[in-house]
């Protein structure tokens, strides 16, 4: 009896725990570890140990020989696989970097297949420039809400200009907790054709928050993909830096255009240190 009446005590006090701790019911304040990841110094320098520092050489046998040729036989393979996705894109999509592209006013304007006039250019009121801009929500359900905005410029000579920035906010209960987090680069169309367009890029990611503003280095890959009237997919993958720490981003979309206009879901994920914001999303473009 004792015993059942010391179990029912520690549930009680569990539940009360559970009922008052913000943690629990919202979240474990993810914007804050962000920002303490984000801010923290790593100064530290480990020294290796000497020891292992010392080699001994006594000359090359054939089975080092057989090692280095092997070496150099998977560095290559590693080579080719990691460049993959920037020589395989302009095959697959057959463009030879010669041909030029326009933008078409609206995606399948004319019952046109995708979003560009390639060269030898059709009878299309196409357009030197395009211009992008994105609103979108996002939320995990759990306390996290993400409010976001994304600016693009494309143009017939590849070259871009894209900014993004989003509001994240944590509800943790008797507070809430809010970051900004966004990015600008520079980007490149390196292979296209009618349907589908990929870009890369650098730029500058950014960090703030009440206490500070933190930047790093920012690396960019995405697609958009035209298939048929009115589909659009689209995928972008952020890699690089953000103060002491890396940032992850990936982020996949599925739209509806209506001429300049398109409403679209998808799924958004930030990693920041070991720490995900993530959820769904939903939203507008406006393309002119």
């Amino acid at each position: 009896m004792k015993h059942q009446n010391r179990f029912q005590c520690v549930l009680m006090l569990f539940s009360f725990s559970c009922i008052f701790s913000p943690q629990y019911t919202f979240g474990f304040d993810k914007l804050a570890s962000v920002s303490s990841a984000v801010d923290e110094s790593d100064g530290e320098i480990r020294e290796k140990d000497k020891s292992h520092s010392h080699h001994h050489h006594h000359g090359c046998n054939c089975s080092e020989c057989c090692d280095d040729d092997n070496d150099g036989f998977f560095s290559k393979l590693f080579a080719v696989g990691i460049t993959s996705p920037w020589w395989i894109p302009p095959i697959a999509l057959a463009d030879n970097s010669a041909e030029s592209g326009k933008f078409l006013s609206t995606p399948y304007q004319n019952d046109h297949h995708g979003l560009m006039d390639i060269e030898p250019f059709g009878e299309f009121n196409s357009q030197q420039v395009q211009f992008r801009f994105l609103a979108d929500y996002g939320s995990d359900f759990s306390g996290l809400t993400r409010i976001g905005g994304q600016f693009e410029v494309d143009t017939a000579s590849r070259l871009g200009f894209e900014t993004s920035w989003n509001q994240f906010q944590e509800d943790l209960g008797t507070t809430t907790d809010e970051l900004w987090l966004g990015d600008a680069k520079i980007t490149w169309r390196f292979a296209q054709n009618e349907a589908m367009q990929f870009h890369t890029g650098v730029g500058l990611n950014w960090l703030n928050d009440a206490s500070n503003t933190d930047t790093g280095f920012n690396f960019t890959y995405g697609f958009d993909l035209f298939p048929v009237k009115p589909w659009v997919f689209r995928g972008t993958m952020d890699l690089g830096r953000l103060g002491d720490t890396s940032r992850v981003h990936f982020r996949g979309d599925v739209g509806l255009v209506w001429k300049h206009f398109e409403i679209f879901t998808g799924y958004n994920l930030e990693r920041i240190s070991n720490v995900n914001l993530q959820g769904v999303s939903a939203g507008i473009q406006f393309r002119f």
